[in-house]
């Protein structure tokens, strides 16, 4: 969290998951603004998630 922003990193298992911002939803409890995140995969090459979360 950074000035009352949240900003989410999630760290994943699987190498293609299904919905991998699927856990981002839940921090919408908190009624604070919530900023691009980071998703941490075992990929091989880096790609672009373009979801809101």
């Amino acid at each position: 969290m950074e000035q009352n922003t949240i900003i989410p990193i999630e760290i994943k298992l699987a190498m293609n998951p299904k919905s991998p911002t699927r856990h981002f939803s839940v921090l919408s409890r908190y009624n604070m603004p919530i900023q691009p995140g980071l998703i941490v995969s075992p990929c091989d090459k880096i790609r672009t998630i373009n979801q809101e979360a």
